[in-house]
């Protein structure tokens, strides 16, 4: 009780200053929970405005500010585009399909009501694949004549070099043996009597091989070897759209003189100029090259990189382990057939021969049903080549012409007279043209003489060299063009 009367005493006497140490901690602390109250109302308001900035912004970028009523008349919009582009597709399409993909009337009426009911890589009937085998044996002399060309020998001998299982793509029949096998230069085809232009024999015996079975063929051999003459018709309508309409009657007065090459696929795409664009194994140079025989200067190996087996003619052999499986043989025949988008051979599947050693029943897989949307969703992209002796004056209407066809060839690449295609000067028009060499054949002895300058008997007569892309259109597929998931833009406001 005296300890605490004691307290009391003290704090009697220090009041003043006990009090004024609880107002001092009293006010620190409300300016401490006000501080804090004002930082937080601070923080809130700075986040709302920096959001509200940000939304004026966006606003700002937007092209459109969408609402109820712009969203109804942009899916409208879409829906009109949708159609106009189906309308187009349909009508390439038909186009193709009246003019140039129709099965020619040789074939037996219930072939092609079969095939017409297929698609594209469809299994044929085998029936039916031995019908279109015995057709196409002997179809090869209307392309020579659809060009008014001296066709090769029909009765020359093709010998096949890759085994029985009869695939005839490419080089994989071999070589030509018989009469037919004449050099292009040779006299027995410089006689004009009855032709307009020359065909090349070696690149006409390619194409004849192609068409030659040893075999019954598969489904997707003749589907690939009909689609390649599409293209080969289509190349040669070219040809005689343009000289007829440089009215030729014979040779020398035809627009184009000489066919030297036309290549259809991965034998056309290797060629492009475009670096590593597809690897290829150069061709072997062909006995007779030289100035006189156009057909075989177009056969130098282009640049592209180093040699390699990938795109090779020898993919479609069966290898040591028997016949191809049906895998394979899709590889071997699609891949590096078709371009993509960026210009650039599409691969498929892994080409080549079956496993050496192992029989093809054991080795082989279930196939796949083929997909071709792989190759383009609209269209496939099939490059053309062709290599011609004509006259340069009529380059610009057969470029022209190549735009017109029903099967539109798309032109990107002319070389006139280049050097890596082996057209420096020669052909069947005469030499070419060389200026004086100090010292050398031709010069003068007389230093202030010019020497003699031959000139070329036909100097509008040039080597021409074409790349293009075919453009195959597809059975329109209206899903495709549909607007993903056709849902309303957000709206941002009214």
């Amino acid at each position: 009780m005296d300890q605490l009367r004691t307290a009391l005493v003290w704090l009697q006497r220090q009041h003043f200053w006990v009090l004024s140490g609880l107002v001092a901690l009293i006010a620190l602390g409300c300016w401490a929970k006000a501080s804090s109250q004002l930082n937080t109302l601070f923080k809130k308001n700075q986040t709302t405005i920096i959001a509200d900035f940000d939304s004026v912004k966006k606003v700002q970028s937007e092209a459109f500010h969408p609402n109820d009523d712009v969203n109804v008349k942009q899916e409208a919009e879409t829906t009109k585009q949708e159609k106009s582009v189906a309308k187009l597709w349909q009508q390439l399409y038909d186009r193709q399909r009246s003019h140039v993909l129709t099965w020619p009337e040789q074939l037996s009426k219930d072939f092609r009501d079969y095939v017409e009911k297929l698609q594209f890589g469809d299994e044929i009937e085998p029936k039916w694949r031995s019908h279109y085998q015995n057709y196409v044996e002997g179809h090869f002399p209307e392309l020579p004549k659809q060009i008014d060309a001296r066709p090769l020998d029909i009765t020359a001998n093709i010998s096949p070099a890759g085994g029985p299982s009869g695939y005839s793509r490419g080089s994989f029949y071999g070589g030509l043996e018989g009469p037919g096998a004449a050099s292009p230069g040779s006299s027995d085809l410089q006689d004009e009597g009855d032709y307009i232009c020359e065909w090349d024999a070696a690149d006409q015996a390619k194409i004849r091989s192609e068409l030659n079975f040893l075999t019954r063929p598969s489904s997707l051999q003749i589907w690939v070897t009909q689609e390649d003459l599409w293209v080969y018709h289509t190349l040669l309508d070219v040809i005689a759209k343009t000289n007829q309409a440089a009215h030729a009657s014979r040779m020398s007065n035809a627009a184009v003189k000489s066919v030297a090459e036309l290549s259809v696929g991965w034998p056309a795409a290797k060629y492009n100029r475009t670096a590593n664009r597809l690897s290829f194994e150069p061709p072997a140079p062909a006995a007779g090259t030289g100035p006189g025989n156009p057909g075989l200067e177009g056969a130098a190996a282009p640049p592209g990189g180093p040699p390699t087996q990938e795109f090779s003619p020898d993919r479609m052999s069966p290898g040591a382990g028997g016949q191809m499986t049906e895998e394979q043989e899709r590889a071997a025949l699609l891949s590096g057939r078709y371009l993509g988008p960026d210009g650039k051979p599409i691969p498929f599947g892994a080409a080549g021969g079956a496993t050496p050693g192992v029989p093809a029943e054991t080795s082989a897989a279930p196939a796949q049903p083929l997909d071709l949307t792989v190759f383009g969703q609209e269209y496939k992209r099939l490059p053309v080549r062709m290599v011609l002796w004509m006259n340069e004056r009529w380059l610009p209407y057969l470029i022209a012409t190549c735009a017109n066809e029903s099967l539109q060839i798309e032109v990107q690449e002319v070389r006139i007279n280049t050097a890596d295609e082996g057209g420096a000067g020669g052909g069947p028009g005469g030499g070419s043209y060389r200026g004086p060499s100090p010292g050398g054949a031709g010069a003068s002895s007389i230093p202030d003489e010019a020497a003699e300058q031959p000139f070329p008997t036909q100097p509008e007569l040039v080597k021409v060299v074409i790349q293009g892309t075919i453009y195959i259109f597809n059975k329109p597929n209206k899903t495709i063009l549909q607007t993903p998931g056709a849902q309303p833009v957000a709206t941002t406001g009214g």
